[in-house]
């Protein structure tokens, strides 16, 4: 500040201060991205090694960018902040990677209690303490659109950045790991769902906020647990994505937690198994709708008798036909499955495998040997939300 005869102040690559005077400097610069900018009230140098910007000098009210002396400080300083900032990047990027590496292990390995303790107190003396329970969450664009909004390093940057200041708001001590096509929070302490679910929808708005047109969702485990859960919680929340997603939702907050029948049916480890119950209770009306051409579509009105609980009339409105055409619908599926109907069990089981065929696409394909591959795949096509069309003609 001496040399340039001005206030000074170091600012990051997003514009945003870090060190140095704020008397008549900004907290965020405004219009940084230019090569060099001046001002009446600003002068403002980039500061770079090679290609990668690392952040930004700038100088207050009262440098003169026309003296020579005051110019050449500004410029010095540039290149010796270069050269601490690189080497600073250089160790945090080491230890980040170290960090990241020791949870992503206890993220996606399952552990022994000893082992999971051996990598906490590990990641604890990096920096990353993971004091008895969190709740895991999993922040995931919704397509490729966004996944490529996110992609660059800045911009995931300035995401990691936001989500860590959100933690450290709302629950301190919270950490933000970086994973491959994901950004995983772990949310210390004994918060409800709805806190923590809160926790999520603020984390969608700021990825949402930092790239404009994005479309993000997050999951949530069921519940806080310590080091050694961490894989079984990160795979719940995987799995609540994923059966959000073949509903047809975006942009939402996925919690395991509230999950209905369908946590008991993930729980069936072998994808196969749940292919063999929906052909058993579904293929007959898969096969004749897949090739009707025109025919009455007889698993959507399945589908829409299990959603209102069997009751024809609102059933029929949902599906906008005439209740006789309800009902003739379900004398032909009863013909073609060779089930009654009426039985309880029937409705219950129909129920089950219509859930259990909209988490097929959700759950690891079956290896390339297994028996029944071709049955999972070509008996019936997978379910596709909102692939209905209400108000079919009947033949």
């Amino acid at each position: 500040e001496r040399l340039a005869g001005a206030p000074v102040a170091v600012y990051d690559e997003y514009g945003e201060r870090l060190a140095g005077s704020s008397e008549g400097l900004p907290a965020v610069l405004e219009g940084f991205a230019d090569p060099e900018r001046r001002t009446d009230a600003l002068t403002i140098l980039p500061i770079r090694a090679g290609r990668d910007l690392l952040g930004w000098l700038a100088a207050g009210p009262g440098a003169r960018p026309g003296a020579v002396v005051r110019r050449q400080a500004l410029e010095h300083g540039v290149t010796v902040l270069a050269l601490e900032l690189v080497r600073e990047r250089a160790a945090a990027e080491a230890e980040r990677r170290l960090r990241g590496d020791l949870l992503e292990e206890l993220l996606s390995v399952r552990l022994t209690p000893a082992d999971a303790a051996r990598l906490a107190r590990r990641a604890a003396r990096l920096g990353y303490r993971i004091r008895g329970r969190v709740w895991v969450l999993a922040l995931e664009p919704d397509d490729a659109e966004s996944a490529h909004a996110l992609s660059g390093r800045t911009a995931r940057r300035r995401l990691v950045r936001a989500l860590a200041a959100l933690l450290a708001q709302r629950h301190p001590g919270g950490l933000v790991v970086e994973r491959a096509g994901a950004l995983v929070m772990l949310v210390p302490g004994e918060p409800s769902l709805k806190e923590v679910e809160d926790v999520a929808r603020a984390a969608i708005a700021a990825a949402a906020h930092l790239a404009a047109g994005s479309s993000l969702s997050c999951a949530v485990s069921s519940e806080p647990a310590g080091p050694a859960e961490l894989h079984r919680l990160s795979e719940e929340a995987r799995h609540a994505l994923q059966v959000a997603r073949r509903m047809g939702r975006r942009g939402t907050v996925a919690s395991y937690g509230r999950l209905g029948v369908e946590r008991l049916l993930l729980e069936i480890e072998k994808p196969e198994r749940l292919a063999a119950y929906v052909d058993e209770w579904l293929g007959p009306l898969l096969r004749h709708d897949a090739a009707g051409r025109g025919a009455a579509p007889l698993v959507e009105t399945i589908d829409a008798l299990v959603a209102e609980t069997w009751n024809l009339r609102a059933a029929a409105r949902r599906l906008l036909v005439h209740v006789n055409t309800l009902r003739y619908r379900m004398e032909r599926a009863a013909r073609i499955s060779g089930r009654s109907l009426e039985d309880p069990e029937v409705r219950l089981g129909l129920g089950l495998a219509l859930r259990a065929w909209g988490l097929l696409g959700t759950l690891e394909e079956p290896p390339e040997d297994s028996p029944d591959q071709s049955q999972t795949s070509d008996t019936y096509p997978p379910r596709a939300a909102g692939s209905y069309a209400a108000g079919r003609a009947d033949d």
